[in-house]
């Protein structure tokens, strides 16, 4: 990268470049543009010296370009979908990524496919409806029931999070996909890594799980998560003032 002299800014881009002349700013804006779509979501720094929108040149502007997500590797996707389809007990970490791919629906179909319980890290709450029967809401780690049930998931599927699973228990794996690869490479702590769009990757892995027959287990799963959330919501686990804030809004404002 030609990175600004200026790094100041630096914590707050994925990707950064300095401009000094007019007629390299067409050509840039598209690579800032090509990085964040296809490889490193998040802010582009484009730094520009006081003097160099003052030059007086010729720019070439550039016709418009589309920038479609990098494709799935076939031989991960596989894998994925068998140690999905074979585990016994899945749980799905929904995160931002989810949202900003518009992956909802995808991710619905799978879980739904799986039996699997969906968590989400704070970004991604909304992923799936918290009326949803398969819905455990924040996936808030310091809770303990939460935390010991998620021990005894026997598989992860992560998607777009940042979540590190650091603790995760001896044998349990975890899948995760991502489109920023540097976040797949910084973090091991996955068995299976795909690097991809959200939405791209989740509508391929339910068309290779649908497959095979969806899967269907016994009252067990519908058992945990209402047992889990009751307790997590009972009046005795709550905070005051702020539950009884949120119930005057909940009842103030529409569902939509």
């Amino acid at each position: 990268d030609d990175a600004p002299r200026d790094q100041s800014w630096w914590p707050m881009a994925r990707w950064t470049a300095q401009l000094d002349r007019p007629a390299d700013i067409p050509g840039v804006v598209r690579q800032a543009m090509r990085r964040i779509k296809t490889e490193l979501p998040g802010p582009a720094l484009l730094q520009l010296e006081a003097g160099t929108l003052a030059r007086i040149e010729d720019v070439k502007l550039l016709e418009p370009e589309i920038f479609p997500p990098p494709a799935v590797e076939a031989g991960l996707l596989r894998r994925a979908a068998e140690r999905l389809r074979k585990a016994e007990a899945p749980a799905i970490w929904a995160g931002g990524g989810v949202h900003r791919a518009d992956a909802s629906i995808a991710l619905l179909a799978i879980a739904e496919h799986l039996q699997a319980p969906v968590v989400t890290s704070p970004a991604g709450k909304g992923a799936i409806s918290d009326r949803h029967p398969l819905s455990l809401g924040l996936g808030e780690r310091r809770y303990a029931p939460l935390k010991q049930w998620l021990g005894q998931r026997d598989i992860i599927l992560a998607v777009g999070t940042k979540t590190k699973f650091h603790d995760r228990t001896p044998g349990q794996r975890v899948v995760r996909i991502d489109i920023d690869v540097r976040s797949l490479a910084g973090d091991d702590r996955h068995d299976i890594g795909i690097v991809a769009d959200a939405q791209v990757c989740l509508v391929a892995l339910s068309q290779a799980l649908r497959a095979h027959p969806p899967v269907r287990r016994n009252d067990s799963v519908s058992r945990e998560i209402t047992a889990l959330l009751e307790e997590r919501f009972a009046e005795h686990n709550q905070l005051e003032p702020q539950r009884s804030f949120i119930d005057a809004i909940r009842d103030a404002v529409p569902d939509d």
